[in-house]
């Protein structure tokens, strides 16, 4: 999926009709996967696998037949020359037999306008109050992000969106600003740490030279160190660019093999003294530490593959100080222009904190794809104060009045909310894992730790007491409540017979066993006997016996008597005498 879109519904047919997957942590819904399919059940599941992956299973598959899944994805469109940006990731690695893409812009009066179109006929026209345009192909590859910009009609507009739910009220604002751009500080040296992975062969290293030596082009002197890494690092090269010529640099970066796999803790940029850090990564840590030891070095994170981890190059560039670019949704020039210079950006937020909880800005808070910001308000009115610059100059100065509305014209405004601050808190998951679950739960969002699962019987859904669709729901809570009450006497049993054993070995215990003697024979003689064969495992010393849990009198010792066999038999071989060390 592209930055910013997040899965929020899923759906797969059973007998006929669709059903409603229902969210549930990630471990458990993949258990509650397998142990169904055992079964040969109808279960489907989709979650996120790496970065921005994502994967559904289903099962089974109908010999010769098919089955109909529905994934909804939802995001707030950025800014792009006065426009707003919609993608499409497709990329599929064998055709698809029947292909179909339908889309509908709505509530738009100007037409949608297509970008580096390869869809044949597929062009936006009027119907009633919308904008429609359809493609529909036999064995398409799908290998390439569909794009088109939706004009807005009102650059001066300021949206905002209120939403009661659940007794607080969720606010979105968004505003379109013209992008605003500042020279930044020349460079001397430059570190260009170049991701050779397995994963880094899929990046689109055309368009990463490209930028890079449009880049050097326009500084003309500066010194360059190429070091390539993926498990651990290689081998620095240096660079002297002159004139801004960096074709030697760019030969060794053709000569770069890509395999292993990616382990970002091995870049320790304190051992390095550039004045800027260029990371040419898709950000997809699979191996060993997943940290980058920063300095005060500023890390520019560039991505251009499909499939990259957008966390984690937010989370390097915000903790440098440096920058995030995605050519995936930018132009080569544009990216340059990133470069070059200062973007408009935030650099303060002055509000009430006890009218407003958990204001949340898009990451990074760069202003040039329009200001936007979400939270939840807890009075009817308030201000929020919001200082734009550059670096940490502010130039200006935006106030806001956020307040309450009885209705709302869209009724998905928490999950604004709740997808900005997901992603806000994904950029550092491990300290965050437990909010990113309980936001996933609550919001209905696919996350690094939430799955959204569909299951054939709501006795499945009981079994691992998952929560249903809502239709399903008042035969899951009274079976639940059985499964209940069914393990509270099973409880009771367990603990009604482990009592019971206790009290027959405590009888046992207590209960005061004479030993039976023999034909002919005293029991004291009997009771000789016994300690004698105690005796002869432990030692004697002054007429005691010493074993390891007994002292045993053998004054006035009787010799036990011997029966022999019936058939005499040749001795058996000496055995060495146990002692007490050895006794137990």
């Amino acid at each position: 999926l592209a930055d910013g879109q997040h899965i929020v519904r899923y759906a797969l047919d059973i007998e006929g009709h669709l059903r409603e997957g229902v969210v549930a942590e990630k471990a458990k819904a993949r258990q509650a996967f397998e142990n169904t399919i055992r079964r040969r059940i109808d279960p489907g599941l989709v979650e996120q696998t790496k970065g921005n992956n994502f994967r559904t299973r289903i099962y089974p598959l109908p010999a010769n037949g098919s089955r109909h899944i529905l994934i909804a994805v939802e995001q707030t469109l950025t800014q792009e020359s006065g426009s707003q940006l919609y993608q499409l990731p497709l990329y599929t690695t064998a055709p698809i037999n029947d292909f179909s893409l339908k889309t509908t812009v709505y509530r738009s009066n100007v037409s949608p306008e297509m970008e580096n179109n390869t869809l044949q006929n597929f062009s936006f026209k009027k119907w009633k109050e919308a904008w429609v345009a359809d493609f529909e192909q036999k064995n398409y590859t799908a290998n390439h992000t569909i794009s088109f910009t939706v004009p807005r009609t009102d650059n001066n507009e300021t949206i905002y969106l209120a939403e009661q739910y659940k007794g607080e009220t969720y606010f979105y604002l968004n505003q379109y600003r013209e992008a605003g751009w500042q020279e930044s500080k020349g460079r001397n040296s430059i570190g260009v740490f170049w991701d050779v992975s397995g994963s880094g062969e899929k990046r689109n290293k055309t368009m990463e030279k490209e930028l890079l030596k449009n880049y050097l082009a326009s500084i003309g002197e500066v010194k360059v160190s190429l070091v390539p890494f993926h498990v651990f690092t290689g081998q620095k090269q240096d660079f002297e660019i002159r004139n801004g010529n960096c074709s030697d640099l760019l030969e060794a970066i053709d000569k770069l093999v890509y395999d292993g796999a990616t382990q970002f803790g091995a870049l320790d940029l304190n051992n390095y003294n550039f004045d800027e850090a260029l990371l040419f990564s898709d950000g997809l840590a699979s191996f060993g530490k997943k940290e980058i030891r920063f300095s005060a070095i500023p890390v520019v994170a560039i991505n251009s593959s499909s499939s990259a981890d957008y966390s984690f190059l937010k989370y390097a560039a915000q903790q440098s100080n440096g920058k995030f670019i995605d050519l995936n949704n930018t132009t080569v020039t544009d990216a340059l222009k990133n470069l070059q210079q200062e973007a408009l950006q935030v650099v303060k937020v002055d509000y009430d904190q006890s009218a407003i909880e958990e204001l949340v800005f898009p990451v990074p808070a760069v202003v040039n794809r329009g200001l936007s910001f979400a939270g939840k308000l807890k009075v009817p009115v308030t201000t929020v104060k919001v200082s734009l610059g550059y670096g940490n100059k502010i130039t200006e100065v935006k106030s806001f009045t956020i307040r309450q509305t009885d209705t709302s014209e869209y009724d998905q405004v928490k999950r604004i909310w709740a997808t900005l601050r997901i992603s806000e808190l994904e950029m550092q998951f491990d300290k965050n894992k437990e909010e990113v679950t309980r936001l996933g739960k609550e919001f209905s969002v696919v996350t690094q730790n939430t799955s959204l699962i569909v299951l054939d019987r709501v006795e499945d859904y009981v079994e691992q007491e998952i929560l249903p669709p809502v239709e399903l729901q008042q035969e899951y809570y009274a079976l639940l409540r059985e499964k209940k009450q069914q393990e509270l006497k099973d409880k009771d049993y367990a603990l009604q017979s482990a009592l019971e054993a206790m009290q027959e070995l405590k009888d046992w215990w207590s209960k005061d066993f004479k030993p039976i003697a023999k034909k002919n024979q005293s029991a004291d003689t009997a009771t000789d006997q016994v300690f004698s064969m105690v005796g002869s495992v432990g030692s004697i010393s002054n007429g005691v016996i010493a074993t390891d849990s007994t002292r045993v009198s053998t004054q006035n010792f009787t010799a036990p008597v011997i029966v022999a066999d019936e058939k005499e038999t040749a001795p058996p071989p000496a055995q060495e005498q146990l002692t007490a060390s050895n006794f137990s």
